[in-house]
């Protein structure tokens, strides 16, 4: 009821859970809401020197390791998804990505914005 009364219309649930990209520049920052790197409790991001590979977590018992692959150096608003598959090989592991979809920001917001929730 708290957000419903804040917004002035029923919240969305599948609108919370994506991280945010901070961008600082001379005169301010600004904001980016990324849908397509997953909706989770993230935690403990890494974006590598390619500009493209995120590395995410969430430092839960029994939790995933996400890796994000941007379709573009330096823009995150559009790219492929994937979990690891852990397997324990003694005192090493092996991982597997599994692929889970590759989308845009802009494609995910539309999906979101068109949902009937009931209200």
């Amino acid at each position: 009821a708290a957000m419903t009364d804040y917004l002035g219309t029923q919240a969305n649930p599948y609108d919370y859970g994506y991280p945010i990209e901070v961008m600082p520049d001379s005169i301010g920052s600004s904001l980016a809401k990324h849908y397509v790197m997953g909706r989770f409790s993230h935690e403990n991001s890494l974006v590598l020197g390619d500009e493209k590979t995120v590395y995410q977590s969430d430092d839960g018992t029994n939790r995933i390791l996400w890796k994000f692959v941007a379709s573009e150096a330096g823009d995150l608003s559009a790219g492929t998804l994937y979990a690891a598959k852990i397997t324990q090989d003694g005192e090493a592991f092996n991982i597997e990505w599994i692929e889970l979809g590759t989308g845009s920001d802009d494609e995910i917001a539309e999906t979101i914005a068109a949902m009937d929730l009931g209200q």
